[in-house]
């Protein structure tokens, strides 16, 4: 396999099975970590140092300390010097004389303590590393006891594990760190749930509850301290081996299987060799082996050893024996976890800010094992430091979540399901319920979400709020701001973080701003939105919100919120100050005007966040959000109080007494941080002299260098806060203040944007590139497609046989043409809608849903009511009615590329279709007219690349039509997957000297006999999975 770094070559370790168990039925299989560079460690290495690289914590060039005697000293020294760095390791006299060799041949500077302190050895090696911290400038520890990228380096091993076999019953490893086996297990688990994991530690180690001995002489497991990513909830059962049991283990293993390791490999073998005695028949057990046994010749293997340190008078168990907790070992035992494991505490998404991360880490203080349920975990930042189970899966599709809730729990109990995400209160309240937990109704919920549903409950309560009408086209938009006034204020009913709420001045601003709410059909979640926009009155007064808690009896009032948004015409909150400072009277009446509100949609349990505004005619309700504040409000209720909100939320998920705040000590205050323009970031600063401000508790820069920032138009474009408390509210404005001004943003030189021209459909426009779904079929950046077919539909017995030879070479999408323009008038046009009949009997005799082109805007709702998916040809790409109709019908669109446009025009014309709601476009490149008459175009593969760097839009390659000759089709369909296109197009036709229209260019019998394994081996190598693998598996694939 190549690598094209040593770094690369870390990880992707075989997976051996084992002689023992086989005549009984009960798979073992050894995990081979030790075939890594150096040892198992190489990947914790790797994981934490290029993270460090990545995040700035570790500057280029900077020394690496760490304190190790073993494989974690190589790791470090493989990445660290590999990357430019000095390393420094701090370790004891029983480091080996081969590691300390291999150490010092990789250029480490080698520090070995002379004698332990009253913590052992690892106590004597953190003041030396402490030492060295101070005299070396920037100096990074990688801190592999307590930094969460180690378990988080091991996803990668439990992903190979569930590759290679599929499911495994029991996990065996040892435990040092605690890094290997707890990241292996939490990965583990969120994919099988019901796996044993079993520990494996030695006498004398503290871990689970021993006494310490620092005189043990097993290396590479136990320890004298209590490392923080040891997560005794992942472990079911935890096994103690003394030296001579264990080193009579490595040499057993290397006797019987054949692996010459060191003791923990052999350890882990002992527990091995038991489970395959003991386990039923057919169990599956895997166990990880770090370390080989180079760096134990002279000790574990050695004869001399053994008898030096009386090895031999120690006991030697051949089967374990089982004790209760706090029971002192001496020899081979074993302990099963004390009851169940902890009750879940399921969270369904969580919002961006910070807060919902920290409410995984309360769930965890209190107990419970947090589960977070996410499609797409690389959304939140510091998710590795929660210590959550990450859970994968569609959490936009009800059945499918629940599924894969009740697939982590196994025998779990659930205790709680929630969300810190304003986009899953529903989904989380109506699951929370479905399981009997506590939960707010989840209809009370979605009255909320709907901007226009909450409207009208409080417009029937007769309550205070902005005059407004709700619009579901662009037409109804005048009569709702004759209706409204200007200036007035455009926004999504069912979107959150300001996004695309405008201040709209003119008609026109407002009419354009309606239609760009329409246009969006799904939300930053993935979720389909209404489509509908909410137009209201502009109230320019003081906006407040209202934090309340209700516990069904009452709502418990927790604080009022003093906001500040930034002028407009987008408005970002910029500002929060806890508490208001309002006369007595006017927060009585604010509250009973949310009190009242509250009532009006029903929300009766859990926290609310209410935003209203207060003028001289009172409290006008502007919006209802059924969770806590976000925005890190909980946090300066925290500081102002002492009371945790995020903690209360967790309590009173789980059905628990909570305590709110009662009055406040002081205030405190968070500035959020507002790029001033657009550019790429290079710096921000007076981050140092901000954090050395009088009362400032917190400053946080979460855009990074090489980032691409603006001034933001919704909370998604802030680029990091200040938080601060002070005596009072005067002194608090003055520190956030002067916080604002000392933070700076330097830009690159150059790199200001001039905004896209095709908004909807550029590369900004989404997180990752798009996978649009036809019939059951995705194209998108992880698959690769073949559609085929011919090029026009002639008779029923020519399509289903050119069918047949399309699906026979792996295509998974049949395109075949019933409306046909052609240059001549006399040429054949096509069978209209008596080939769409034909191609629909065909769809339902092969399964391959259809695409055809539609040439005319008034055929398109005719052949939308039998194609899965509408072509629009190189002549009509800038047919803007028909583009605009495509559009409309809703139907996933390919659309080709003009013989002569340009890219740009390419992506208008797409942008034309997008605008009208209908963001499920596929481009297709086929070809441009050039002065060159030896093919019939020239494929421009070139546009491949610049459309999938400008566009989040899938990208295939249509050869036929390029070349116009059969036999330069697959070399160019070749070219194509080379390039990184997402699929190609191929025309094929059982007799294509007969084709009535493109034969020349139509594969027939003979060339498509091998085109399924040359497609196969081109996504292959290109990195993809061909369409015709993934069958029903392509979402969990994707």
């Amino acid at each position: 396999m190549l690598s094209h770094s040593l770094i690369d070559a870390i990880g992707g370790t075989p997976l051996v099975r084992l002689r023992a168990g086989a005549d009984r039925g009960v798979e073992i299989h050894a995990k081979l970590e030790l075939q890594n560079l150096f040892a198992m460690k190489d990947r914790v290495a790797k994981q934490i140092i290029t993270r460090a690289r990545e995040s700035g914590e570790l500057a280029e060039g900077a020394p690496i300390v760490e304190s190790s005697s073993g494989t974690m000293a190589l790791g470090v020294a493989l990445v660290g010097t590999l990357l430019g760095h000095s390393v420094h390791i701090v370790t004891d006299p029983r480091i080996d004389r081969i590691t300390l060799a291999k150490l010092t041949g990789l250029g480490c500077q080698v520090h070995i303590v002379s004698e332990m302190d009253e913590h052992g050895w690892q106590g004597a090696r953190l003041t030396k590393l402490n030492e060295l911290m101070n005299t070396l400038p920037g100096a990074f520890w990688p801190r592999q006891y307590a930094n969460p990228e180690n378990p988080a380096a091991y996803r990668a091993l439990a992903d190979e594990l569930v590759t290679d076999l599929g499911g495994v019953d029991v996990l065996v490893g040892s435990v040092g760190s605690g890094g290997s086996l707890c990241g292996t297990s939490r990965a583990l688990r969120e994919r099988l749930p019901d796996v044993r994991v079993i520990g494996v530690d030695c006498v004398g180690s503290v871990l689970f509850g021993q006494p310490d001995w620092p005189q043990r002489l097993q290396s590479g497991l136990g320890n004298s301290l209590h490392p923080p990513n040891l997560d005794h909830s992942l472990i079911d059962e935890v096994h103690w081996l003394n030296d001579r049991e264990a080193f009579d283990a490595t040499r057993a293993l290397a006797r019987e299987e054949k692996l010459f390791t060191g003791n923990t490999s052999g350890s882990v073998y002992r527990v091995l060799t038991w489970l395959a005695a003991t386990a039923p028949p057919g169990t599956r057990i895997v166990g990880i082996f770090p370390d080989r046994g180079d760096r134990y010749a002279e000790t574990v293997h050695h004869e001399g050893y053994w008898a030096e340190r009386g090895l031999a008078e120690l006991p030697l168990a051949e089967i374990p024996r089982q004790v209760r907790a706090g029971t002192t070992v001496s020899s081979w035992s074993y302990r099963v976890a004390d009851g169940d494991r902890p009750p879940l505490f399921v969270f369904v998404e969580s919002n961006t800010t910070g807060t919902g991360m920290r409410a995984l880490g309360v769930a965890r203080e209190l107990g419970y094992r947090a589960v977070l349920m996410t499609n797409w975990p690389e959304r939140y930042l510091g998710l590795a430091d929660t210590g959550a189970t990450v859970v994968t899966c569609d959490t936009n599709d009800f059945d499918a979540l629940n599924q894969a809730v009740g697939r982590v729990a196994g025998r779990a109990p659930i205790a709680a399901v929630t969300t810190t995400s304003e986009f899953y209160l529903a989904t989380a309240a109506r699951l929370a319920a479905g399981l009997g937990l506590p939960a707010a109704d989840a209809e009370a919920v979605g009255r909320c979400r709907d901007k226009g549903a909450l409207r009208a409950a409080l417009a029937e309560a007769g309550l205070r709020q902005p005059v407004y009408t709700v619009v579901t086209d662009a037409v109804s938009a005048w009569e709702a701001v004759a209706g409204v006034g200007l200036p007035c204020v455009v926004k999504p009913v069912d979107d959150s973080g300001s996004t695309n709420v405008l201040l709209c001045a003119t008609v026109g601003e407002a009419i354009a701003q309606v239609n760009r709410v329409l246009a969006v059909t799904e939300n930053g979640r993935g979720q389909a939105t209404r489509r509908a926009a909410l137009v209201e009155q502009f109230l320019d007064q003081p906006e407040y919100s209202v934090e309340m808690f209700g516990t069904g009896k009452e709502q418990r009032l927790v604080g009022i919120v003093e906001k500040t948004v930034t002028p407009g015409p987008n408005f970002v909150e910029s500002r929060h100050i806890v508490p208001a400072d309002l006369p007595a009277t006017v927060a009585e009446e604010m509250a009973a005007a949310v009190r009242a509100a509250l009532s009006a949609v029903s929300l009766e349990f859990g926290p609310s966040h209410t935003e209203v505004k207060h003028g001289p005619d009172g409290t006008a309700v502007v919006e209802i959000n059924p969770r806590l504040a976000g925005g890190m409000i909980p946090e300066l209720f925290r500081l102002g109080t002492g009371i945790d909100l995020l903690e209360a939320q967790v309590r009173f998920a789980a059905g628990a007494e909570i305590e709110l705040p009662e009055s406040f000590e002081g205030y405190a205050g968070i500035q959020f941080l507002l790029p001033p323009e657009e550019g790429v970031l290079e710096e921000v600063t007076g981050v140092e002299q901000t954090r050395a401000l009088p009362g400032v508790r917190a400053v946080t820069v979460t855009a990074k260098p090489g980032q691409r920032v603006a001034p933001p138009v919704d909370a998604y474009g802030r680029a990091g806060y200040v938080i601060a408390t002070a005596a009072n509210r005067g002194e608090l404005v003055e520190i956030l203040d002067r916080a604002r001004a000392l933070i700076g943003f330097r830009l690159r030189p150059g790199s200001a944007r001039v905004a896209s021209a095709y908004p909807l459909v550029s590369r900004e426009a989404r997180e990752s590139r798009s996978v649009v779904e036809v019939g059951g079929v995705a194209i998108g950046p992880d698959t690769f497609t073949l559609i085929a077919g011919p090029c026009a539909v002639e008779t029923p017995e020519q399509t289903f046989a050119a069918a047949r030879l399309a699906k026979a070479a792996g295509a998974s999408l049949l395109r075949a043409g019933a409306f046909k323009p052609r240059s001549s008038p006399y040429g054949f046009r096509g069978l209209r809608a008596e080939a769409l009949r034909i191609l629909a009997e065909v769809r339902a005799e092969t399964g391959m849903p259809v695409v055809t082109e539609v040439v005319d805007s008034r055929d398109v709702e005719l052949v939308a009511g039998w194609a899965d998916m509408l072509q629009v040809g190189t002549r009509n790409m800038q047919n803007f009615g028909l583009l605009e109709a495509v559009g409309d019908s809703g139907k996933p669109v390919l659309l080709k590329r003009g013989m002569s446009a340009t890219v740009e025009e390419w992506l208008l014309a797409a942008e034309y279709i997008a605008l009208r709601g209908n963001t499920r476009i596929v481009l297709c490149e086929r070809g441009i007219r050039t002065f060159e008459p030896a093919t019939r175009n020239t494929l421009d593969l070139s546009a491949v690349l610049v459309a999938q760097a400008r566009s989040h839009l899938p990208v295939v390659v249509d050869p036929s039509h390029a070349a116009g000759r059969r036999e330069l089709v697959l070399p160019l369909a070749r070219a194509a997957v080379a390039a990184g296109a997402d699929g190609v197009m191929i025309d094929v036709h059982p007799d294509p000297a007969a084709a009535l229209c493109d034969g020349p260019q139509a594969l027939g019998e003979p060339e498509v006999a091998g085109l399924a394994g040359a497609m196969r081996d081109w996504a292959t190598l290109a990195g993809r999975l061909p369409q015709e693998l993934l069958g029903s598996e392509s979402a969990a694939l994707r």
